[in-house]
């Protein structure tokens, strides 16, 4: 999806709402987004995206949420000093409307599940598998694709 076309915005506000709950090793989190924009000859237009996900920690470590933020996973014993890291399972559905009036920059939502593996504090690997559904609008249309995704994060 995309509004790559709006030009000469005059006006543009971002209205988000959050919440999020941490239990030990179980997770959850909602963020709605709406973003609304005067542009062009265009009365004031409103996009709108939301998603819902939620974790759990496998091996029973817990996330910090702190100040609005989620920090970083400690695993109950490093990967290399006898231990074999965190394990995290999460999922995510997520959806974003990009169309108001004439302006038709598309509707996609996608649904997520992933493994995290903390082998410590400071090292991670992801793997996610993403399916695109419901892809109206917007130069990609109709396309609608798997992705599996791979990540390794090194932190310092």
């Amino acid at each position: 999806v995309d509004t790559a076309g709006m030009k000469n915005i005059d006006f543009d506000a971002k209205y988000a709402l959050e919440t999020a709950m941490v239990s030990c090793p179980l997770f959850v989190q909602l963020e709605y987004v709406a973003t609304s924009m005067n542009c062009d000859s265009h009365s004031i237009l409103t996009f709108v995206s939301w998603y819902l996900q939620a974790g759990f920690l496998l091996t029973r470590e817990s996330r910090q949420y702190k100040q609005g933020k989620f920090g970083k996973i400690t695993p109950n014993s490093n990967m290399g000093n006898g231990g074999g890291g965190a394990w995290e399972l999460g999922i995510r559905y997520s959806t974003i409307n990009l169309n108001d009036e004439d302006v038709f920059g598309g509707e996609v939502s996608s649904f997520t599940l992933g493994a995290n593996w903390f082998a410590t504090t400071t090292i991670r690997f992801s793997a996610n598998y993403i399916r695109v559904f419901d892809l109206n609008g917007g130069p990609m249309d109709p396309v609608q694709p798997d992705i599996f995704e791979f990540r390794s994060q090194w932190a310092f």
